[in-house]
């Protein structure tokens, strides 16, 4: 846990911004950046309006797409980026319920911007198919966030509860191409930290408003992110029963606790 005095970001008139530099809110056309904090030596900044269009263009460049936001059976459709981008981040900034768990804007002092970096939550306890889903329901029971009501019963959404509060972050990075792996792996390093540090603020996760447990991904196998994961700390877990997550799509989940 991370002590508030020890912390890089703190709050200041219901935003919160980099505690080093004090600054006040920055503005956008339409919205104002919620946060910006540096972990690392990389700096993460709130993405607004202003940043959508870069985004967009690094998405529909991007060598790699697959899982990636704004594509549909491999063509990239900007209205879907758009909607992505509104719902999953700009809202959760705005109105009265404030979250961090948005997208945020990664740049470094020598090599400059180097994607951006998305946080969110897997829904865990929800009513999926024990069947199909038996793979990733056991997964969420293996990360500590569920168990079984009855031991000697099955996977029907009755039978499954939270334990405590807990919920799973999920993280999305969108990194430019070329990275060196000592940036890849940094950047992936000082995301896991920026969301350990929210997380033992007290912050909890969008739409559920559970406890951040375990900081989560889902990629293809053939993701060239998975081994700079693996240099950063994170664990990977391959289970051919993940393909009825996103069939007929096959996934690995990457996971590290919070």
């Amino acid at each position: 846990m991370f002590k508030k005095s020890l912390l890089s970001l703190c709050i200041i008139f219901g935003f919160v911004v980099s505690a080093s530099a004090m600054d006040k809110p920055e503005e956008t056309n339409t919205f104002t950046v919620m946060a910006k904090a540096t972990m690392n030596g990389f700096t993460f900044t709130s993405a607004g309006e202003n940043e959508f269009g870069q985004l967009a263009d690094l998405v529909s460049g991007k060598k790699f797409n697959e899982g990636l936001p704004g594509y549909e059976e491999g063509e990239f459709k900007p209205e879907k980026l758009r909607g992505w981008f509104d719902n999953q981040n700009l809202n959760r900034q705005g109105g009265e319920k404030k979250n961090l768990f948005h997208c945020y804007k990664v740049s470094h002092p020598e090599k400059g911007e180097v994607g951006f970096i998305h946080f969110g939550r897997m829904p865990t306890v929800v009513k999926y198919d024990p069947v199909k889903h038996a793979a990733i329901i056991e997964q969420f029971m293996t990360l500590g966030v569920s168990h079984k009501k009855n031991s000697d019963e099955g996977l029907v959404f009755e039978n499954i509860e939270r334990i405590e509060n807990r919920g799973l972050a999920h993280m999305l990075p969108i990194l430019s191409d070329g990275l060196s792996e000592d940036i890849a792996v940094g950047v992936l390093h000082a995301a896991y930290t920026f969301a350990q540090m929210i997380a033992g603020e007290g912050y909890t996760l969008p739409i559920e408003g559970t406890t951040p447990h375990q900081l989560i991904g889902l990629f293809a196998p053939e993701d060239p992110l998975l081994p700079f994961f693996e240099k950063a700390g994170f664990a990977i877990t391959m289970n051919e029963g993940f393909v009825e997550f996103y069939p007929p799509k096959q996934r690995v989940m990457i996971h590290k606790p919070l």
